[in-house]
């Protein structure tokens, strides 16, 4: 919920090219297209599916997002990475990984691509920790042929968020 509800308000709020827009659609799309079943899935009631649905299809992002961080409080995500401390040591290690792992593709322009890898460290500043979090557990994805399970371990994510998360990273 937490990334369908930062997509939406990116599309709300950001200046994006048209490819951009139309991969964040697609991506919130697809979202949907599970969730009653999820909602079903966790013993809730489904109903604010459709109420997201019918924001989407009007193109009401305000609403969408609204919406979406109304689930998000009733089914938080705290991955047990996100709340472990900040040590130099992790934060160094996470140095390294987004160096030998990460780099490649999120230190790049993209321009405009229907999903770019945007640099995570300026996404580590600029949405909240959960949202924040909620990405770099979900993984990489990359292109459709490639769709990258998360190559991560817990501590290896620790470490990730850490370093995103540090005010002492070096630049």
């Amino acid at each position: 919920m937490l990334i369908l509800s930062g997509d939406a308000h990116r599309l709300a709020h950001d200046r994006l090219g048209l490819q951009e827009r139309a991969g964040l659609q697609s991506r919130i799309a697809g979202g949907l297209a599970s969730l009653p079943l999820a909602l079903r899935r966790a013993g809730a009631d489904a109903r604010p599916a459709g109420r997201l649905r019918a924001a989407f299809g009007r193109g009401d992002w305000q609403a969408f997002a609204a919406e979406a961080e109304r689930l998000a409080k009733r089914f938080p995500f705290s991955p047990a990475f996100a709340a472990t401390q900040a040590t130099p040591a992790r934060i160094a290690a996470g140095r390294r990984l987004h160096a030998e792992t990460c780099a490649g593709c999120h230190d790049a322009d993209w321009g405009d691509v229907p999903l770019p890898a945007r640099n995570l460290n300026r996404m580590a500043a600029a949405m909240p920790r959960a949202e924040f979090a909620a990405r770099l557990w979900l993984g990489v994805r990359a292109t459709r042929e490639l769709a990258y399970a998360n190559p991560f371990d817990d501590e290896e994510l620790a470490a990730l968020f850490a370093y995103y998360g540090s005010s002492t990273r070096a630049r």
